[in-house]
């Protein structure tokens, strides 16, 4: 409808290190998706493990078992023509990398891996994950076919839509990759994240994702991890927020240890009309960019919002 599309943004109920179980909430936030027409939804970073699982990421049992959920993940949406964001740690020539998984109609579309890992304070990601800025135009064999892998991918469903993803700490870069994306066509960002609760960050990380939406003339969607993670070193408090073109147009930043779906109904059609009358963006240089074409996502038959 005129380039309004629903986006969900999801925190699933988490239990560390259990895939299987982690897979059910996940299957159930999908079904409540698709009953509301959502075209897409955008869960948590390493949404099947769950980020706080330290040393774990280790063990091959624990990778083993995600991939089998990630397999049933597929099976289960065949049917579903909604777009599912989910993370996903991706080992790959013996690098482990922080991705966002991206299907459709129970096909791996993409893995889009995370670019700045943090090392600092309470976050020690280094640890376990590589770096993935510099990975362009490949694409890895997985499940038996080539699914492409990159910093370097957008997704479009050829009418009024194309989204680009970045991760977590992405954001909170000196340049966040986003930029490059939104200069490339991304009128809608997704970001998966496990941002951690401390004094005076909430409002801060708010803001940031209000600004970067201001910045790129885009809607930035954002979701982060909730209380079901370890809170050996922190806690982390389920964060989902929507901002279009700077304004907070929709969060739910409530503390819970169940499921957590948030809808937001926004004008991708609007952005990039405010982008064709900004000189300094049609100025910006776009870089190479591979587009995913996706199939034909469910229109937004009622709005629930101001236009």
């Amino acid at each position: 409808m005129f380039g309004f599309y629903k986006i969900a943004l999801a925190a699933p109920k988490l239990t560390l290190a259990n895939p299987k179980k982690n897979l059910e909430s996940i299957l159930t936030l999908i079904k409540d998706a698709k009953q509301n027409s959502a075209s897409i939804i955008l869960f948590s970073e390493l949404t099947l493990i769950g980020y706080t699982v330290g040393d774990l990421l280790f063990q091959e049992r624990l990778l083993r078992a995600q991939k089998d959920a990630l397999e049933r993940l597929c099976h289960e949406t065949q049917e579903i023509n909604t777009v599912i964001v989910v993370g996903y740690a991706l080992l790959h020539q013996n690098r482990l990398y922080n991705t966002a998984a991206v299907l459709q109609n129970g096909k791996i579309l993409a893995f889009v891996p995370k670019s700045f890992i943090p090392n600092k304070q309470e976050f020690y990601e280094s640890r376990y994950f590589v770096s993935a800025q510099n990975i362009k135009e490949s694409s890895i064999n997985f499940f038996d076919y080539e699914v492409p892998f990159g910093v370097d991918l957008l997704f479009s469903d050829a009418k009024d839509l194309t989204f680009g993803i970045e991760i977590c700490e992405d954001l909170w870069a000196v340049t966040p990759p986003s930029n490059q994306l939104a200069i490339n066509g991304a009128n809608l960002i997704l970001n998966l994240s496990a941002s951690n609760e401390v004094i005076g960050k909430a409002t801060y990380r708010r803001e940031l994702v209000r600004n970067q939406s201001a910045r790129t003339s885009s809607v930035y969607a954002y979701a982060s991890s909730s209380l079901g993670e370890s809170s050996t070193d922190t806690i982390f408090g389920g964060d989902l927020i929507v901002s279009e073109y700077g304004s907070i147009i929709a969060q739910d930043s409530t503390l819970s240890f169940e499921n957590k779906i948030l809808y937001a109904c926004v004008d991708l059609q609007r952005v990039s009309n405010l982008r064709r009358s900004d000189s300094s963006f049609s100025q910006s240089k776009p870089t190479e960019h591979r587009v995913i074409q996706l199939r034909a996502l469910d229109d937004v038959q009622v709005l629930d919002r101001f236009i």
